[in-house]
């Protein structure tokens, strides 16, 4: 009897590398290991000639991948971008350089140095004849050209007038020459066809190729981990045109997140453009019986989508890189430490962050106890489009390579590999908005790895450090010498107020979680001493699926004998109430007293180049922790529990 097949489509996938390949790589894999015949469709780009001996067969047949499938521009104009971009980075590197400084000092030279001030501060007659040659031939230059150019100035003065309108009508006369080419660049005609977007039909199209090649057989399991809207809709035009297509079942997997942030923000539950809902709406009166099933991989994100009411979605495991958890048994790292920014340079990613915090870093005394090691490739083809990152990348190659290494081009699987496995701590700096729900390929290595991450906490990756630190916390408190336990009365907004035993050194918090409504919330602790402030911090708190509270530890001031709680929205705007609140004192000492586990959270507006320093400071706690919490990571997570969640 011949095995079932396990047919992956994943059409954003051109070649060997990054995170859409090695999705499919693992997920293939143990496809194959539970005795399924294994069959991967990528996109057109992905060249015969660079296909390896994979166990599986590859069907190169989509035009478009997920992002729109932009042709590669001429030779000729892929010459020029890459002098424009060269050009581009060494004006930046030579601005910024000691060239340039100097440079930039000539006018401070030429109003100090004058005849007077050269006999006067000349130590000896070498420097004297250095002095005067310099004055000779920067400032007599400068000199002669300033009078010339006020010369000319004087002339022409009274043709000012006349010399403006006469520019003035060459300059029209030259506008009305190229009129047409203008507007064909004002409509970016060229742009768009070389650019098109793909309509609702190729993609159907393309998937019929594909089953014209490799034909139907009952039993196959369809699985497509990259999925928008406008493919659902082309997809939905395939089956109700292909009556073989109801032997298979279907698997859909949606990994963007359905809620803008101003949709989150104004509290609603359905996407204010209606097009995804109405993609899915037909999708659902069209499926005709069709084995069809729908998937995010965060918890979040399985919410978000079922919150449009249509179709049942459930969160997969997340496939793991099974090389990754070698790193488990790695023996802690001597100094200095390694840390790692991996993926392309972005500012979604937070790549224009790495200049200040190196910076911050080399300037506080860290230089000899960190190494940088960063990938600096660009996603984008021209210069002008990424400005940011290119001056970011531009400062970052001013340091030795010995404390910054950037990494400026691509990387295949192996080299990738190499980068993520060698970090010791991993720099996930991430916008807190589009990866509110999303899950992100880099965590789940870190975690899978049991390195330390530092990201946003108001992020899907600073809910996975929450369960962690919950986890951590929990185990602590139950070994911690605890003074007191306190259980505030009522459930009201209020601020709550609490004397603190003198010998008190750290607050155990714990309250309901919040709501999936609302599913993080900001602890504020204020401590006081006879009604003065002396510090304030803001804590995180997420929702944690299989959780029924939340757990926070708080790191008491000596001299403070008053401690003020507030629970608010994300935004701050609204006081929220306590509900079953409990709080401890500990007498723990002071050093021993870690707040978070297995890496660190900042929230908008925070330094964090002082909560890297933090994890330096502590890098032993945050490795133990990332290890132990790799552990319950890994037996959630892999490639194989996937494909179990798809054929069950």
């Amino acid at each position: 009897m011949a095995a079932r097949r396990f047919i992956l489509i994943d059409h954003s996938i051109r070649g060997f590398g990054g995170h859409h390949y090695e999705y499919a790589v693992h997920v293939l894999s143990a496809a194959r290991d539970a005795g399924f015949e294994t069959i991967l469709a990528v996109n057109r780009a992905f060249a015969a000639e660079s296909r390896r001996n994979e166990p599986w067969k590859i069907v190169p047949v989509y035009e478009h991948g997920f992002w729109r499938n932009i042709a590669p521009p001429p030779k000729h104009a892929a010459n020029k971008d890459d002098w424009r971009r060269r050009y581009f980075e060494w004006k930046l590197r030579f601005k910024h350089g000691k060239y340039g400084q100097m440079l930039a000092m000539l006018p401070l030279y030429r109003q100090h140095y004058t005849p007077k001030t050269i006999v006067a501060e000349a130590k000896n007659k070498l420097q004297l004849v250095f002095m005067l040659l310099g004055l000779i031939f920067i400032k007599w230059p400068y000199n002669v050209l300033t009078s010339t150019v006020f010369l000319l100035r004087v002339i022409l003065d009274p043709f000012e007038d006349y010399l403006k309108r006469i520019g003035e009508a060459v300059w029209h006369l030259i506008q009305m020459i190229f009129f047409p080419v203008r507007i064909v660049r004002h409509l970016n005609l060229f742009e768009r066809v070389a650019n098109r977007a793909p309509t609702d039909s190729e993609f159907a199209r393309d998937t019929t190729e594909l089953f014209r090649q490799i034909g139907f057989q009952k039993g196959d399991i369809v699985f497509i981990p990259t999925l928008s809207d406008h493919d659902l809709s082309s997809l939905q035009r395939f089956l109700a045109s292909e009556p073989a297509a109801h032997q298979a079942s279907w698997h859909l997997l949606f990994r963007r997140d359905l809620l803008t942030s101003d949709d989150r923000r104004a509290g609603a539950t359905l996407p204010a453009n209606p097009s995804a809902v109405r993609a899915f709406q037909r999708f659902h009166e069209a499926a005709n019986g069709t084995d069809v099933r729908f998937y995010t991989d965060t918890d979040r994100l399985t919410h978000e989508y079922n919150g449009l009411g249509i179709s049942p979605f459930r969160t997969l495991p997340i496939p793991i890189n099974p090389r990754l958890t070698e790193q488990l048994n790695r023996n802690g790292a001597a100094r200095p430490l390694r840390i790692v920014y991996s993926g392309d340079a972005r500012t979604e990613k937070g790549y224009h962050l790495l200049p200040n915090l190196v910076r911050d870093l080399h300037r506080n005394g860290y230089a000899d106890d960190v190494v940088f090691r960063i990938q600096s490739n660009f996603a984008h083809a021209r210069p002008e489009d990424g400005t940011i990152e290119h001056l970011a990348r531009t400062e970052l190659q001013l340091y030795p390579a010995q404390h910054v290494e950037v990494i400026p081009t691509p990387l295949d699987s192996n080299q990738y590999h190499e980068l993520v496995a060698s970090a010791d701590i991993l720099l996930v700096l991430y916008d807190a908005d589009n990866y509110y729900a999303r899950s992100s390929g880099v965590l789940v290595e870190a975690l899978t790895a049991g390195i330390p991450v530092l990201t946003p906490a108001a992020s899907w990756m600073g809910q996975q450090l929450a369960e962690a630190t919950y986890e951590y916390l929990s185990n602590r408190i139950r070994q911690s010498k605890l003074l007191a336990r306190e259980r505030p009365s009522g459930a009201t907004p209020e601020r709550v107020a609490i004397k603190k035993p003198w010998e008190a050194t750290g607050l155990y918090v714990r309250l309901r979680q919040p709501t999936e409504e609302s599913p993080q919330v900001i602890l504020e602790v204020e401590q006081l001493r006879d009604g003065t402030l002396r510090t304030r911090e803001s804590r995180m708190l997420h929702r944690v699926a299989g959780r029924a509270d939340c757990l926070a530890l708080v790191r008491l001031d000596a001299a403070s004998n008053e401690i003020q709680l507030r629970l608010t929205t994300q935004d701050r705007g609204t006081e929220l109430p306590m509900l079953d609140l409990e709080l401890a004192f500990t007498s723990d000492a002071p050093e021993s007293l870690q707040t978070d586990a297995a890496g660190r959270t900042y929230l908008h507006g925070e330094s964090v180049s002082d909560h890297l320093k933090h994890m330096v400071e502590h890098y032993e706690h945050y490795r133990e922790t990332a290890r132990q919490f790799a552990q319950v990571w890994n037996a959630r997570h892999s490639a194989a529990r996937l494909v179990q969640e798809l054929v069950s």
